[in-house]
């Protein structure tokens, strides 16, 4: 397992129309090259929490 989440605050409850995203994959890529594969591209548009 990797130590990584991707989240999004939903500032509202949810209902009709909203958006739901979860991904799951199996690879045999071993944890660096899955993350620079698939997650760190270069092309990412990302903010941490403060």
């Amino acid at each position: 397992m990797l130590p990584l989440f991707q989240s999004y605050e939903m500032y509202d409850a949810p209902g009709e129309g909203a958006e739901v995203f979860s991904l799951m994959r199996s690879s045999e890529l071993n944890p660096d090259d899955y993350l620079d594969t698939f997650f760190d591209t270069g092309d990412e548009r990302l903010r941490t929490a403060e």
